[in-house]
């Protein structure tokens, strides 16, 4: 019986096999049913996009917009500059794009005006004051450095929460603490160290940068410390020799040719130099800095930048300020050349989730001090 019952259920499995090897005759693809399935639930490989920023206004057109801004904020006694600031913001937010979208400003220009009385109240009151004591001075110089941080947090905040793209608006998540730490004792290291200026000077991008998000998502910057001593480091290693060269030179002119030729030798010089520290400051402020999985790029050129500030120089000097609104649009489409972002994915993903709600006086508060101050 037992051995019966063996046969029997060797021969069913042999059907079953049978059975297996006929289905897979019949659909071949069957048998890698299951990893075919594997496969198909795995997710999609992001698309990776080169992006780069567009300028589209004019000089001509900003123009217009500047030179009445000029006209309406002098026969206002400056009360129309909030709103020229606000006309001129929207205009250089509305004609940059990136991906097809443009930015928007949306601040209201009653806030900026109310942070420009503040601080021009707070002004005048240093003025006022300074000049019937030496003591009044000094406290009042300590109450405006006091201040100094909370007005660079709160124009920051300011800036972000009334830009947006796509109607998403960003948001600066700096504190008051982290400006004293880096606008106070940071600011003041470097005066007293000038070695510490490019150290000063990263810790400022971080501060600004690294609390700066975009919906829900953070913009991150880890550049190190030592990029930022390079461009002095080059520039002091190209200025001394120059400088003594020149010193030697204008000694053997003569006294009045040494007069003209030495100067001008000098303003050469450190406008080369300032050039240069300003382009490779922005280059690191903005190269390689993060949104979530997107990259931003800046690549800056010495010569073309320096030629883009050389010519504005002039001729805004050569107009009397004329040339200003055509150096402010040149600037700004320059800047978007030389701009980019490697977008992983779609952009339009960001979430833009709202702060949770303030109790009453905590929003009356926040309403309060809803200004620019205008750093």
């Amino acid at each position: 019986m037992l051995n019966s019952s063996n046969t029997s259920s060797d021969k069913n499995a042999d059907v079953q096999n049978a059975h297996h090897a006929l289905s897979l005759l019949d659909d071949p693809v069957g048998g890698h049913q299951k990893e075919n399935d594997q496969t198909t639930s795995l997710p999609p490989v992001a698309e990776v996009r080169d992006l780069s920023f567009q300028f589209n206004g004019t000089g001509a057109e900003f123009f217009k917009i500047w030179i009445v801004n000029v006209f309406l904020s002098i026969i206002t006694l400056g009360i129309y500059s909030a709103w020229a600031k606000v006309r001129t913001q929207r205009y250089f937010y509305a004609n940059t794009t990136l991906d097809g979208s443009s930015f928007e400003y949306l601040a209201d220009p009653i806030k900026i005006l109310k942070g420009r009385c503040i601080a021009f109240g707070l002004l005048l009151l240093y003025t006022l004051l300074g000049r019937s004591s030496p003591v009044l001075f000094m406290v009042c110089a300590l109450v405006l450095l006091a201040f100094t941080p909370w007005a660079v947090r709160q124009s920051l905040a300011f800036r972000a929460r009334y830009s947006a793209w796509r109607g998403v608006r960003f948001h600066f998540n700096g504190t008051v603490k982290g400006a004293v730490n880096t606008y106070i004792f940071w600011w003041a290291a470097a005066s007293f160290f000038g070695f510490l200026l490019p150290a000063f000077l990263r810790k400022q991008m971080q501060y600004v940068v690294n609390n700066m998000r975009f919906g829900d998502v953070d913009f991150k910057n880890d550049v190190e410390t030592f990029p930022y001593y390079k461009p002095f480091l080059k520039m002091l290693a190209l200025v001394l020799p120059v400088f003594i060269v020149g010193a030697v030179l204008a000694g053997s002119l003569g006294r009045e040719t040494a007069a003209i030729f030495f100067p001008v030798l000098v303003a050469l010089i450190f406008f080369l130099a300032s050039v240069y520290i300003r382009m490779s400051l922005t280059n690191l402020r903005f190269d390689n800095a993060t949104l979530g999985e997107h990259t931003f790029h800046c690549r800056y050129e010495l010569k073309s930048y320096f030629w883009l500030v050389l010519t504005n120089t002039l001729g805004v000097l050569f107009t009397l300020g004329l040339f200003y609104p055509f150096a402010k649009v040149r600037q700004a489409q320059y800047a978007a050349e030389h701009m980019s972002v490697t977008a992983v994915g779609h952009l339009d993903e960001f979430i833009d989730r709202q702060q949770e709600d303030l109790s009453a006086t905590g929003g009356e508060v926040g309403d309060l001090f809803d200004i620019d101050v205008g750093f």
